[in-house]
């Protein structure tokens, strides 16, 4: 058995994919959306510190000195954009699209939180040449809630740029082998991780520029 090494440079596309609050596929027209335009995405693990246990002697001496393992509570998920894509933002966020004789134009925010959820995917670079079956890195993250925009939206003398985020929870067992009709992930995503990468021969998707219809499988 042969054991595939991932050497990842660049970020080629992400694929957001509408969830309900349980962490359901939402099929419909607006279900799913491809991008070019991100800046980065950056995964990092909330960490719950296990408890220590310590003591000193009369002397001062450690009589006991011990701690429990460090737990993950979630992965705080971060998606910078070079462009604000309000269909993007209505996946993501609690964004409300502004429509006008058809078109998606805008959005807007309220106060409300954010009850709904959305999958993660992201495509990568995997150095090396293989002109038979190119092989791409591939990342996942089946289940983040409480998306909101991170930071500031700066109007300035330069580019802007726009920063989300969101809490990667442990999967369910409805993202299993994706609702598209490749899986990267080769296998059914084990329900109760949180996050996984792979080395995938599925070809990153086309950027959708706004978002497309999911139709549930018959």
């Amino acid at each position: 058995m042969a054991t595939k090494v991932l050497k990842s440079i660049k970020g080629k596309v992400v694929r957001l994919t509408r969830l309900s609050a349980c962490g359901e596929i939402e099929y419909g027209t607006c279900s799913s959306l491809v991008s070019e335009c991100f800046v980065s995405v950056t995964l990092a693990s909330e960490i719950e510190a296990g408890d220590e246990y310590l003591q000193k002697s009369a002397w001062g001496d450690l009589c006991i000195s011990d701690k429990d393992p460090d737990r993950i509570k979630w992965v705080n998920a971060t998606i910078e954009f070079a462009e604000i894509n309000p269909d993007a933002l209505d996946i993501l966020t609690t964004g409300a699209p502004v429509v006008h004789s058809g078109d998606t134009i805008g959005v807007t925010f309220g106060r409300e939180p954010n009850e709904a959820a959305f999958a993660l995917e992201v495509w990568t670079k995997r150095t090396g040449v293989d002109c038979v079956t190119p092989e791409w890195g591939y990342f996942v993250v089946p289940f983040v809630r409480n998306g909101q925009i991170n930071g500031d939206l700066v109007i300035e003398n330069g580019v802007m740029t726009l920063s989300v985020t969101g809490n990667g929870f442990p999967a369910t067992s409805a993202w299993g082998v994706t609702p598209y009709d490749d899986n990267p992930f080769l296998e059914a995503f084990p329900a109760g991780e949180i996050f996984g990468m792979v080395v995938s021969d599925v070809t990153p998707p086309s950027d959708t520029a706004g978002c497309v219809a999911l139709v549930e499988p018959t």
